[in-house]
C-alpha cells in the first residue's frame, strides 16, 4: 500500500502460481493481480471512495489431477473470472461519554 498524493491509497497484490504436476496443453502457472485506487473524503477521513480490480491478467485458473487404477484426469477450471468493484465506506467516529 501507498498513500500519494494526500488522501489517495494505492493498493496492490500480486501472486505467482507454479505446478509441473500439470498434464501437456494445460497451462503450468498463473498470475493474480489485484489492484485498488481508494479517496478519502469528508472531514477527519470519514468518507473513502474505492474502484478495486480483482485478476486484472484473468488468468484464475484450477489445475485438478485424479489418479486411480487405470486411468489419470486431468482438468482446468476458471474459477472466478476478472470484476470491477466501486466501493464507499462511512466511518461513525462518535463516542458518548458521561
Amino acid at each position: 500500500s501507498i498513500r500519494w498524493p494526500k488522501k489517495i491509497i494505492w493498493e496492490g497484490n500480486y501472486t505467482y502460481n507454479y505446478n509441473t504436476q500439470t498434464a501437456p496443453g494445460f497451462r503450468k502457472s498463473n498470475n493474480l493481480l489485484n489492484l485498488a485506487v481508494s479517496h478519502q473524503m469528508l472531514k477527519k477521513d470519514q468518507g473513502e471512495l474505492k474502484l478495486s480490480v480483482y485478476d486484472l491478467f484473468d488468468q484464475n485458473i484450477s489445475n485438478y489431477r485424479n489418479a486411480s487404477e487405470n486411468s489419470i484426469y486431468d482438468n482446468e477450471n476458471k474459477i472466478l473470472k476478472r470484476y470491477f468493484l466501486l466501493t464507499y465506506l462511512y466511518k461513525f467516529n462518535k463516542t458518548i461519554t458521561k
